[in-house]
């Protein structure tokens, strides 16, 4: 069974704590709760975005900057903490992992070709 966190919109399993303050107070999750999904950078938050929205699943975006600070720390030093009821996060978390799964291996085999290229230009 699932335990809701209400301070940080965290699900974690009975037997554990919450994995972002540490507390065993959860509560049983209802429909509407804001339920953490991920975090992700600025590069691949308004991707996020899309996919959640073509698939009509609500959710909430938060940034973990704010405005003030990545202007002066870069913007891409920006993460974005997506929110979505719990009614649907199943769903979210399904279509949120596949996209990135295969987007990770995707620049994992991009990064290993572009490896493989320097290494026969070096010969």
């Amino acid at each position: 069974m699932l335990l809701y966190c209400p301070d940080c919109k965290r699900l974690y399993a009975e037997e554990e704590r919450c994995p972002a303050c540490g507390k065993r107070k959860g509560r049983e999750p209802q429909a509407e709760d804001p339920c953490f999904l991920m975090s992700v950078g600025v590069i691949w938050s308004e991707m996020a975005a899309d996919l959640l929205k073509q698939n009509e699943i609500p959710f909430e975006q938060k940034s973990n900057q704010g405005a003030a600070m990545a202007m002066l720390t870069g913007l891409l030093s920006e993460t974005f903490d997506y929110y979505v009821p719990f009614a649907r996060y199943s769903e979210a978390k399904e279509l949120t992992d596949a996209f990135f799964a295969q987007n990770g291996e995707q620049e994992a085999e991009e990064t290993e070709s572009e490896e493989a290229e320097k290494e026969t230009e070096e010969e």
